[in-house]
């Protein structure tokens, strides 16, 4: 669900926060690292349109260490950007954490940070939920049990209506006879 969409039914639903968005999804190729700066090569990225001077990105890297290969989650400032050629960026980056960056196999580029990331709590949609279909579950036999009265009531009436309809039927041929006696009783 988008919680946006989510957010305009019930706002309550959806929590407000900061944190990085999978927006550039990028492999890298470390240039170099030194003094806490690594510079990235990343290829087919847009300029100007993924990330600025200054975004705070995530990064993943795979390491070899002596246990062998593990992921890390590395956040970075980018410095600067610098076209190479085409849509090839170098990107000076400024780590918060220290990373040992020998022998680092690949690199990818997760996404930057934005102060506005909306959250949708599915706890409270899935509490709504079944609060709302037990309801819909009694008014389903409600109505259910209102059908089946409705449907004695109708048999009940069209018992009544064939009994009216036979009395009107012997009513009429009664008349008919009255008003054949009749008929020949005034006969001159």
């Amino acid at each position: 669900m988008v919680a946006q969409e989510i957010e305009k039914i019930d706002p309550s639903f959806v929590s407000y926060g900061s944190g990085f968005l999978p927006g550039i999804y990028r492999h890298g190729k470390v240039v170099s690292y030194a003094s806490g700066v690594l510079e990235l090569e990343l290829y087919n990225l847009v300029p100007d349109a993924e990330a600025a001077s200054g975004d705070e990105v995530r990064l993943i890297a795979t390491n070899l260490d002596l246990e062998g290969d593990r992921e890390v989650k590395v956040e970075a400032k980018l410095l600067s950007k610098k076209v190479l050629s085409g849509n090839t960026i170098l990107i000076p980056m400024a780590f918060r954490d220290k990373l040992a960056w020998e022998g680092l196999k690949r690199v990818f580029v997760f996404g930057k940070k934005v102060d506005d990331v909306r959250t949708v709590n599915y706890n409270k949609i899935y509490n709504l939920n079944v609060s709302v279909t037990q309801e819909l579950i009694k008014e389903n036999e409600a109505f259910k049990n209102s059908a089946a009265k409705n449907k004695e009531e109708m048999i009940h009436l069209e018992e009544d209506m064939k009994e009216h309809e036979a009395f009107k039927s012997d009513v009429t041929k009664r008349m008919k006879d009255v008003e054949q006696a009749i008929k020949e009783l005034v006969k001159p």
